[in-house]
């Protein structure tokens, strides 16, 4: 059953969207990524104000979770190898150099200002629901049914790879790392949605997972820059890798890499991804183990 937190996630995104579609309003781009912003600094100065030792452990089980999902998911993935038709040598990874001053000041701030941590602690919900509402209206204008029906064979496989690989991924890191297995499902059922992730599991299990959840998840994102020109025959593990931010901040890789024909796949992959993240989230950290 659903706890009442995770229920107002769901209730705040779908009337989010009702609201954006009803009356037509498209949340400018620069607020979006205000309200991100101000959420990454929160969470990282959250987490350092636990002490060096939280970061550490964050960072350790952040390099485990990584490598496993990308594991899981060129293992899975190869089952689906096809030759791109477009390769360009020119894509190369784009540091998110806002969200990396974020995380860095915000490590610094909890470092030398913890007593923070009260007040921070008070702020992250607020402001996770905020990052909720702000995406349902940046993102509405992009559902519907046509698109849904448009997403193809592409979309449904990379849609099954990337699903079955996070929970794969979360049993082993559950069983290597001795957590929990719901701590090990939330953070990799972050999909790549970093700014929901990272708030959302260290309301459940504190701040120094909502950093691991923050970091696997973001550097996800990178490593989909870099992997997807070296391994472009796995189009389907590739798109799967990109997660939730198929949709947009790594879908111009994909087509560069494949051409125009990657889009749907990818737009369809990251939209049905958004959605039901929060969904995924709120399901597995009520699991009683």
């Amino acid at each position: 059953m659903l706890d009442l937190g995770s229920l107002e996630v769901i209730i705040v995104f779908l009337a989010s969207l009702l609201i954006g579609r009803v009356f037509n309003i498209k949340l400018p781009g620069f607020v979006f990524q205000g309200i991100v912003l101000v959420l990454v600094w929160s969470i990282s100065a959250w987490a350092a104000a636990s002490g060096i030792e939280a970061l550490k452990v964050s960072l350790y089980h952040t390099v485990i979770f990584l490598a496993l999902i990308i594991l899981f998911v060129f293992g899975i993935g190869s089952f689906y190898t096809e030759r791109s038709r477009r390769i360009s040598a020119h894509v190369e990874a784009r540091p998110n150099y806002p969200i990396i001053i974020a995380i860095a000041s915000g490590w610094l701030t909890g470092i030398y200002a913890n007593w923070l941590q009260a007040y921070l602690s008070q702020v992250i919900w607020p402001l996770v629901l905020a990052v909720i509402f702000a995406t349902g209206l940046a993102m509405h204008t992009t559902i519907n049914l046509e698109a849904i029906r448009n997403g193809g064979d592409v979309f449904l496989k990379a849609l099954s790879v990337t699903l079955v690989s996070a929970f794969l991924a979360g049993i082993v890191a559950s069983i290597f790392l001795r957590v929990p297995l719901r701590y090990s499902l939330s953070i990799l059922f972050g999909l790549g949605w970093y700014s929901f992730a990272g708030p959302f599991v260290a309301q459940f299990f504190g701040p120094s997972a909502g950093l691991t959840a923050f970091l696997v998840n973001i550097l996800r994102e990178q490593a989909t820059f870099i992997l997807t020109p070296l391994l472009s025959r796995f189009k389907v593990a590739t798109i799967s890798l990109g997660g939730a931010t198929t949709m947009d901040n790594t879908l111009s890789v994909f087509i560069y890499t494949y051409g125009e024909e990657a889009a749907v796949p990818s737009i369809m992959h990251g939209f049905v991804l958004t959605f039901i993240v929060p969904l995924l989230e709120s399901i597995v950290v009520m699991l009683p183990i």
